[in-house]
């Protein structure tokens, strides 16, 4: 067992319920405040893990646990954790049992220890106050159903935002790979755009490509608001660029995370947001994924919660196109337009904006039969020409209008559909 905790937190709604298996002493139940502040206190120390955490609770107060770890070090603060004396001889005995309670080392729960002697659990809850940060415990009356009867339910939640958008919205997630295609980023876009405009509070995990491009079509709808899953504190943007995007989605949606404040993204923690991702939506959508990513991980998750799955297709030779391609080969259903994520969700066709064909609307007859030349892959003048049946000149003046205007991008001899958002 390592000192490193990559298990997503999982604690049945009986939790508190449980029997202290390893019996320790007990002190009486503590305030909520108080409750609240010694669990925030337990999740702010370093890797302290939800796997982590649902083990030292099972059947012991967060306030009697953080009691524990205050008087755990019995050698005192100064004493050096390399001592050859050893580490169980350094901890109390109910320190010894919850090492083995959490199955961490004793050098572990050594350091907590010691780390607990620093850390105000009264200050801790107060710093959620003054960020207006909002708390929910899998026992609370405000904890979101969707999540509450997951097989993995966060312990506890975070937010900032509106929580109601859960309930008062059907839901759809729409995630894929950092490194898009510009024909993912179009597609993530207008699949957010037009959900959105459907009444559908579209989830995503506000990464860079193919997450922060639905994300911007569903602000761009102005309609059904945006919920996002980040993998940090809501206090740690990640990443950086995406700052007013986190801020926009806080103000006008939901922002949510189970990471504590003051944590930074750690690579472990993008599959636990992942799973909260596929248990949040209704149905999910992977517009991109390399071989190995993210969104394939999601779709695992979401598979197992029997929720619909949809792959949109991609160019054979596109390495961001290989892992949807590859869940369409395994019989993942096909992703053709808006309207079969709003079949998914029982919501008719007809409210679905057609948002490629109000753009291509704006365009000369001439300009939309070339755009409708490209398809979706890059394609060189000569390919151009013969497709659309223009002459070579027209083309040319064509396409230096059309990359003006943001409709499609050139890169070097190559030319691709491009964005206008």
């Amino acid at each position: 067992m390592t000192d490193f905790d990559n298990s997503p937190l999982s604690i049945g709604p009986n939790q508190g319920q449980m029997s202290n298996a390893l019996n320790l002493p007990t002190q009486s139940k503590p305030s909520n405040g108080a409750h609240l502040g010694h669990l925030l206190a337990l999740l702010s120390l370093p890797q302290m893990g939800p796997s982590r955490l649902t083990k030292l609770l099972s059947g012991t107060s967060a306030q009697d646990i953080w009691h524990f770890f205050q008087q755990g070090d019995i050698k005192g603060v100064g004493t050096s954790v390399g001592l050859p004396l050893g580490e169980r001889e350094l901890l109390s005995s109910e320190c010894q049992v919850l090492a083995k309670q959490a199955e961490v080392s004793e050098k572990q729960m050594l350091k907590w220890c010691r780390l607990s002697r620093q850390l105000q659990p009264e200050e801790k809850l107060s710093a959620y106050m003054e960020q207006q940060v909002s708390v929910a415990e899998l026992s609370s009356p405000s904890y979101p159903k969707r999540l509450y009867d997951d097989i993995e339910p966060p312990a506890i939640l975070f937010w900032k935002g509106n929580l109601n958008v859960l309930e008062n919205h059907p839901t759809a997630a729409i995630v894929g790979t950092r490194s898009c295609s510009n024909y993912g980023r179009e597609v993530a876009f207008e699949l957010g755009q037009s959900l959105a405009a459907s009444g559908v509070a579209v989830v995503s995990g506000l990464a860079l490509g193919i997450d922060t491009a639905a994300h911007k079509g569903v602000l761009s709808a102005n309609k059904a608001p945006p919920v996002g899953v980040v993998g940090s504190g809501l206090n740690m943007i990640y990443p950086k660029s995406n700052r007013v995007l986190w801020e926009e989605v806080a103000s006008k949606g939901l922002l949510l995370s189970e990471t504590p404040l003051d944590i930074a993204p750690e690579r472990w923690r993008f599959p636990a947001r992942n799973r909260v991702i596929a248990a949040l939506a209704d149905v999910v959508v992977i517009v991109e994924s390399m071989e190995k990513g993210g969104a394939l991980f999601t779709a695992e998750e979401a598979a197992q919660r029997g929720k619909p799955v949809f792959a949109v297709p991609g160019p054979i030779r596109s390495p961001a196109s290989y892992g949807t391609n590859r869940l369409l080969a395994e019989g993942c259903m096909p992703l053709c337009d808006v309207n079969d994520v709003l079949v998914a969700l029982g919501i008719p066709t007809s409210n679905a904006l057609k948002v490629s064909e109000s753009q291509a609307t704006e365009l000369s007859l001439e300009k939309q039969k070339l755009l409708e030349a490209f398809g979706w892959q890059p394609a060189g003048l000569d390919q151009l020409v013969e497709r659309s049946g223009m002459s070579l000149s027209d083309v040319a003046v064509y396409l230096e209008e059309l990359q003006s205007s943001g409709h499609i991008i050139r890169r070097g001899l190559w030319y691709e559909r491009g964005s206008q958002k």
